[in-house]
C-alpha cells in the first residue's frame, strides 16, 4: 500500500548539500529552454518574412535531439563541470550569432536553418544532470522517486511560464532581444549548475568502460523494454497536444486550445505532486504498465467526449499520470545500470519519448487531415492500449 509521507518532504530533499543550488540553475537553464523554441520562431520569421522558414528552423533545433545520449554520455565521461559550461558556452554563442544575423537584416534561410541545428546540437542536457545529481545525493529508491516527481513538476511549470516571459520582453524589445535573454539564461544556467558542489557528485569513470559501444546502456535488455515503453508512450501522447488544437479550431473557438494545454499540464503537474508524496513499493515493471493504461483510456476517450468542458476535464485526468510515467521509467533505468552510465540512461529515456511524440505528431496531423481530431485520439490511445498486452509478456527480461 501508499501512504502520504507529508508535504516537508519536498523540502527536505531540497535541504540537501547542494541540493537546492543546484536546483535552482536547472531551473534557470529548462526556463531558456521554455523560452527558445517561441524566441527562435519570431526572430526568424521577422528576419525572413516567412513563416515556413521559421517553422523549418525550430524542427532543425530539434532534429538533434537524437544527439542527446551521447551528450549525457560526455557528462558521465568527463564531468558535469567541463561538459556543461562547454556546451553551455557554444549554444550561447550559435544564438547570439542568430540574433546578431536578424539584427543585420540578413534575410536568407540557410544561415537560420545552420545556426538552429547548431544549437540544437548544443543545448546542454539540464534534465539528465539533474536527474544524476538526485541519484547521486539519494540512495534511497523511493525518495529518489520523490525526487524525480519534483523535478517533473518543476518542469512543467516552467513550460508554462517560457513563453510569458519571451512575450514581455518582446513587448518591451523585440524578438532579437528575447532571443538574447533565453541566451543568457541558458549560459548563466549551465555554468552555475556544472560549477555546483552537488554536480561533482556525479561519478565519473576513471577509464572509459570497456567494451562501450554506440548504443552504450542499450545493449542491456531492461533498458530497452523501457525505451520501447516510453517510444509508445510518447507517440500516444502526441494527439493530446495536436487534436486538441484542431479540436478547439473546430469548434469555432481556437483560443480555448491554450486552456486545454494549460489543464494537461496542470493534471500531468498535480499528478508528479501526488505521486511524489506516496510511498510506494519500489518502482516495477506492473507500476510502468499500469500508468501506461491510463494515459491510453484517457486518450480513447478523449476522441469520444463531443464538448470542449468535458475535454477539459479528460485532459486533466489524464494529465495526471503523465509525470509518474516518466519517474517509474526513471527510477527503473536507474537500477538497471552503473552509476558512471546513469545519466545516459535517463536521457535515453527522454529521446524515446521525443522521437515517439515526433511521429506520434506527424501521424495526428496526417489523421486529422483526412478523417477527424478524434480518430486522432482514437489511434493514439489505441496503440497504447494493444501494445500493453505485448509489454506485459516482455517484462520479464526488464525485471
Amino acid at each position: 500500500m501508499s501512504r502520504p509521507v507529508g508535504a516537508a518532504s519536498y523540502v527536505g530533499l531540497l535541504r540537501l548539500p547542494g541540493a537546492a543550488p543546484a536546483f535552482a540553475a536547472a531551473a534557470v537553464l529548462r526556463l531558456s529552454y521554455a523560452a527558445v523554441v517561441l524566441s527562435l520562431l519570431l526572430v526568424v520569421q521577422g528576419a525572413t518574412g516567412s513563416f515556413a522558414v521559421a517553422g523549418a528552423a525550430v524542427g532543425a533545433y530539434a532534429l538533434p535531439s537524437l544527439l542527446a545520449p551521447y551528450k549525457a554520455r560526455l557528462v558521465d565521461r568527463v564531468g558535469a563541470r567541463c561538459a556543461l559550461t562547454g556546451l553551455g558556452v557554444g549554444y550561447f554563442t550559435v544564438l547570439l550569432v542568430m540574433g546578431g544575423c536578424a539584427y543585420g537584416s540578413v534575410v536568407d534561410a540557410p544561415p537560420y536553418l545552420l545556426l538552429a541545428a547548431a544549437a540544437g546540437a548544443l543545448s546542454p542536457p539540464a534534465g539528465p544532470v539533474m536527474r544524476g545529481i538526485w541519484a547521486a545525493l539519494i540512495p534511497d529508491e523511493a525518495e529518489r522517486g520523490r525526487a524525480y516527481s519534483l523535478d517533473a513538476v518543476a518542469e512543467e511549470g516552467l513550460f508554462a511560464v517560457g513563453p510569458l516571459l519571451v512575450g514581455a520582453v518582446v513587448a518591451v524589445a523585440n524578438p532579437v532581444g528575447a532571443l538574447a535573454v533565453t541566451a543568457g539564461l541558458a549560459l548563466a544556467g549551465a555554468c552555475a549548475l556544472g560549477l555546483s558542489k552537488a554536480a561533482a557528485a556525479i561519478s565519473v569513470p576513471a577509464a572509459p568502460p570497456a567494451g562501450r559501444r554506440l548504443l552504450g546502456p542499450l545493449l542491456l535488455p531492461g533498458v530497452r523494454w523501457i525505451v520501447v515503453v516510453m517510444l509508445v508512450t510518447g507517440f500516444a501522447l502526441a494527439p493530446l497536444e495536436v487534436a486538441v488544437v484542431a479540436r478547439a479550431t473546430q469548434a469555432g473557438s481556437p483560443a480555448a486550445a491554450g486552456y486545454l494545454l494549460a489543464v494537461l499540464s496542470i493534471g500531468s503537474a498535480t499528478g508528479g505532486l501526488l505521486w511524489g508524496r506516496l510511498r510506494h513499493q519500489p518502482a516495477s515493471t506492473g507500476q510502468l504498465l499500469a500508468v501506461m493504461s491510463v494515459l491510453g483510456a484517457g486518450t480513447v476517450a478523449a476522441a469520444l467526449v463531443p464538448s470542449l468542458p468535458g475535454l477539459a476535464v479528460v485532459l486533466a485526468l489524464t494529465g495526471a499520470a503523465i509525470a509518474p510515467a516518466f519517474v517509474v521509467a526513471y527510477v527503473l533505468a536507474d537500477r538497471l545500470v552503473d552509476a558512471s552510465v546513469r545519466t545516459e540512461t535517463s536521457t535515453w529515456v527522454t529521446t524515446a519519448a521525443n522521437v515517439g511524440g515526433a511521429a506520434g505528431a506527424a501521424v495526428a496531423g496526417l489523421l486529422i487531415e483526412r478523417l477527424s481530431a478524434s480518430a486522432s485520439f482514437a489511434v493514439g490511445g489505441g496503440l497504447l492500449l494493444v501494445m500493453l498486452p505485448v509489454l506485459l509478456a516482455t517484462r520479464a527480461r526488464a525485471a
